[in-house]
């Protein structure tokens, strides 16, 4: 029986688990067998019509295996907050400018030459139920998205499917890096990504003056 494989990818603390629970979430809402795992867990010879393998890492053989493949952006400054606080790098300069430039080199940049949809993370929370159906009618699929949301919203880490650790979330709103991150390593990622963020639009318009 033919399957097809979409992946889900993404820098980490991109919001890439809420776009994988997205996709899932919509395909089982529309009875289409799904099955969902993290890449490491990923059994290609399973035989449900549907594939939905998270990962950040970048794989050949997957890309390979992939018929569609979704990736996540955010703002480097809220990306680096979000590791601190999940206790992934230390808040100092040099540490978050090599967490940043090894998830760019490794997660991001091998995936998005390949992606299908990149999904950035603020237009994904601005408004959950409407890209929640952005996301589905982009599948062939149509959903109610306050529904599915409300799904997202229920999932418990407990459930291994889910792929949520105590704590995964830690602060959504997009532009509260500055609660977190001192002045120095702000200015060190403007600096050093100036043209990553630029070309994506994010101005420095939400950082300290």
């Amino acid at each position: 029986m033919d399957k097809q494989v979409i992946v889900c990818a993404g820098m980490h603390r991109s919001g890439s688990t809420w776009l994988y629970n997205a996709v899932r979430l919509i395909i089982a809402s529309s009875r289409v067998p799904v099955y969902a795992c993290w890449v490491n867990k990923y059994k290609p010879d399973d035989g449900r019509k549907i594939h939905v393998v998270k990962t950040h890492l970048f794989y050949p053989k997957i890309r390979e295996a992939a018929d569609c493949i979704f990736t996540t952006r955010r703002d480097l400054r809220d990306v680096a907050a979000s590791a601190v606080r999940k206790g992934i790098c230390r808040s100092t300069p040099m540490d978050v400018l090599a967490y940043l430039t090894r998830i760019i080199d490794e997660d991001y940049i091998p995936w998005m030459q390949s992606s299908d949809f990149e999904v950035p993370y603020e237009d994904m929370i601005r408004d959950e139920p409407h890209f929640i159906e952005v996301l589905a009618a982009f599948m062939g699929f149509s959903v109610d998205g306050v529904e599915i949301k409300a799904e997202i919203d229920a999932l418990d880490p407990d459930d291994p499917e889910a792929l949520l650790s105590p704590g995964h979330i830690t602060r959504r709103e997009p532009g509260t890096f500055a609660e977190t991150l001192g002045l120095p390593a702000i200015r060190a990622v403007e600096t050093a990504f100036q043209g990553w963020q630029e070309q994506r639009g994010y101005s420095r318009r939400h950082g300290p003056s």
